[in-house]
């Protein structure tokens, strides 16, 4: 893989000392690459890019030379995105560390965080910070990795078919993980079945000699597995598993379970609340046994995990209340994982939940937001309190039920929200905040934090 371009200005003579598609962040001597978004044209900041010392610039529209600031390299190639993974896919291919593709609809980020933490303890890995996992995100991470690491744990997004492969393509799996596969993205594909093709893009780019690591209790990625010619590595409560977890106890801020592979087991506490992450666990641990970690050292890992910012989060907030900040996404798979564990968590104390819309569920979205409506008016909540026009419909279904909220509210601004959650929060209240991530939720943890 390679760089097809024109040399439009300048020479080939200028070393560049890394990549930058932003001036706000572009380091003296970056090459810079000039994006163009639905909100925004890089073309327009070339000036600026070699104002602030860029080594070169790669274009994709025709300039003028008097927009051209003289002397300074301009490449030209077709499209600069595609440009960007073509770069990251050199840079990529000059280091034989093990690479580690992560996807799924839910719990993709906190695997790939427990994975890390697991690899860590054996050598410097890298990992793609927050969600930088898309065509842009994913190659800025590659230009990152160095001779000083020992692993890389790349996580692929994803919202509609062949973004999976191309990002397979530029990173060069060796090993990859599907965590599940769940209503999310339904806009871009469609339906469930689309989106497990789309996913199992990550099983197909594997070679014979690669890892598949295969969640064997959901039947998707049993299926998508047919396809894959890599070794497998299969994770899940099933007993079937290669690795597997039994002996559960579930406790607010932890999970305590036995982990098995190959005749062995091992108590692990994991520091974090919920279910849905024992599997998240179990699928980072088939990853790191793949790569031949012992596993006294994925239960090590594991008992020192801490989740990432706004991934069901406690904090402190006003008033002596307890938040419980999980505002980074939601999806109807992963909104249920999170009532269940603010229910276990409040064991009889007062409380509510707040929630923005799911976006991206396309035809679903409608009676996606009424499910969540009829499981909440199940729960017997002090309040519920939404935002977004989607989530009108969760209020409605939840008053139907046999155990309603007994306070609701519909704001149509984050301010209305805080302002009647300010009138009715009491001490030792219980609040579950979420939405997705385009509802901007945390505004509302933000605006409820205790900062004392």
């Amino acid at each position: 893989m390679g760089i097809q371009g024109q040399v439009i200005q300048g020479t080939l003579d200028q070393q560049a000392s890394g990549v930058s598609t932003d001036t706000r962040t572009l380091q003296k001597g970056d090459l810079f690459i000039a994006l163009n978004g639905p909100n925004f044209n890089g073309h327009h900041f070339i000036p600026q890019a070699f104002e602030k010392g860029a080594a070169a610039a790669l274009v994709s529209e025709e300039m003028k030379a008097e927009d051209l600031p003289a002397g300074k390299c301009i490449i030209r190639v077709e499209n600069t995105i595609t440009a960007l993974g073509d770069l990251a896919a050199l840079w990529r291919n000059i280091f034989s560390v093990p690479l580690i593709g992560i996807s799924g609809s839910n719990g993709k980020t906190t695997t790939k965080e427990m994975l890390t933490t697991i690899l860590q303890q054996e050598g410097m890995t890298l990992k793609n910070q927050g969600n930088l996992n898309n065509w842009i995100g994913l190659p800025l991470s590659l230009f990152a990795l160095n001779k000083d690491h020992r692993f890389a744990v790349m996580e692929m997004g994803m919202n509609h078919r062949g973004e999976i492969s191309r990002l397979c393509q530029i990173a060069r799996p060796d090993v990859g993980l599907l965590t599940n596969v769940g209503p999310a993205h339904l806009e871009g594909l469609g339906s469930m079945e689309a989106i497990a093709e789309a996913k199992g893009e990550l099983f197909e780019s594997l070679e014979p000699h690669h890892w598949a690591v295969i969640n064997i209790d959901d039947s998707r990625i049993r299926e998508r597995a047919h396809f894959c010619r890599a070794r497998k590595m299969t994770f899940g409560l099933n007993p079937a598993a290669m690795v597997r977890a039994d002996k559960i106890s579930l406790a607010p801020l932890k999970s305590i379970f036995r982990i098995h592979f190959q005749g062995e087991a091992e108590d692990v506490v994991l520091p974090v609340p919920g279910e849905h992450n024992i599997p998240n666990a179990l699928g980072a641990a088939g990853a790191a046994l793949s790569l031949g970690l012992s596993l006294s050292k994925v239960r090590d890992g594991l008992n020192k995990f801490i989740l990432p910012e706004h991934r069901l989060q406690i904090k402190k907030g006003l008033k002596g209340i307890e938040l419980i900040d999980d505002t980074y996404n939601a999806n109807p798979a992963s909104l249920k994982a999170a009532l269940s564990t603010f229910q276990s968590f409040r064991q009889g104390k007062g409380g509510g939940v707040v929630l923005g819309d799911m976006l991206e569920l396309g035809n679903q979205a409608l009676e996606a937001h009424r499910e969540i409506g009829k499981l909440i008016g199940k729960m017997g909540l002090d309040y519920l309190l939404v935002i977004g026009p989607l989530s009108g419909e969760i209020v409605k279904e939840a008053l139907e039920g046999d155990r309603p909220p007994q306070q609701t509210f519909w704001a149509q601004r984050h301010v209305e929200l805080l302002e009647r959650l300010y009138q009715i929060i009491r001490p030792g209240d219980i609040l579950l905040i979420k939405g997705s991530h385009g509802m901007n939720m945390e505004t509302i943890v933000r605006g409820l934090e205790d900062q004392g």
